[in-house]
């Protein structure tokens, strides 16, 4: 719970994105314009960074692997024995599973990267309408993580699993919809890309809790390691295929292709995955 109270406050910069955003960019200027949160990263990014480079240490325990730590080959057999040791436990089927998800998940990293462009060509809002739009969305990731920290405790993460796979479906389609309809244009997307919000960061937390609490202590840097790789694979293959997708059909049919597709790992969370809610994590081997 504490992690997603982190993640709330971070998330301050998103909030302030909407704010520049309507400062640069109006009817009449060219869209890209964030020269705005660029100065203000600039301005506050430096002098914290200062501060943390002056005031902060590293602890005493990290000191002391750092003194004692083992060579490259040593490092590349411990983590060849760590893999090992993940595929070889009675989990990890489960962990494939979470694998599969988080790869399918991370396709659909390019609403985050596209989606503003994809409403702002919409004929049915205006600028001003498109602002609102952001500045939900940016509101709706702090939800998102509030809501998880509350529900993954209460009533589990693989319920929540399913739950945020089926919304970040419907809120594709509402958005798609939403930009195509004159009348209710502006609800229909601020609905549909809260939805797509809570949803997709509710999974990033949810799959990261779970890849910790399935994976044997002593091979877990190496297990919530190999999550991060196939992530970044999946964010750019992403990016990669919607290129191609859009160049020959639309975004919106990337869009919703990559949404049908994460639908696909819930049999395979239903089958495979186990609750992890209130395991101990020293008694996983």
């Amino acid at each position: 719970m504490w992690t997603n109270i982190v993640l709330m406050g971070g998330i301050i910069g998103a909030i302030l994105m909407p704010v520049f955003r309507a400062i640069y960019i109006t009817e009449t200027s060219p869209v890209g314009a964030w020269r705005g949160m660029t100065y203000f990263s600039i301005a506050l990014g430096i002098p914290l960074g200062i501060v943390v480079a002056l005031t902060i240490k590293e602890t005493s325990k990290f000191q002391k692997v750092k003194e004692n730590r083992p060579s490259t080959k040593e490092r590349t057999n411990v983590m060849k024995k760590n893999l090992k040791t993940i595929f070889r436990s009675d989990r990890r089927m489960a962990y494939i599973a979470i694998l599969i998800t988080v790869f399918i998940w991370a396709l659909n990293y390019i609403f985050l990267t596209l989606g503003e462009l994809f409403i702002a060509q919409s004929p049915n809002l205006r600028e001003g309408d498109i602002n609102i739009v952001v500045t939900i969305m940016s509101l709706a990731v702090v939800v998102g993580f509030a809501v998880t920290a509350i529900l993954a405790d209460k009533i589990g993460r693989k319920p929540l699993l399913f739950i945020y796979c089926s919304l970040f479906f419907i809120g594709t389609i509402l958005v798609i919809n939403g930009v195509q309809t004159p009348e209710i244009a502006l609800v229909l997307v601020c609905l549909g890309t809260s939805l797509m919000n809570i949803a997709f960061w509710g999974l990033w937390v949810l799959l990261s809790i779970i890849t910790i609490e399935l994976i044997p202590t002593d091979s877990r840097g190496t297990g919530t390691g190999l999550k991060g790789i196939i992530s970044a694979i999946g964010s750019t293959l992403g990016l990669i295929m919607a290129g191609i997708i859009t160049y020959f059909y639309s975004l919106d049919v990337a869009f919703l292709l990559f949404a049908i597709l994460l639908l696909i790992p819930m049999p395979l969370i239903y089958k495979f995955v186990m609750e992890t809610k209130g395991i101990d994590l020293g008694e996983i081997k």
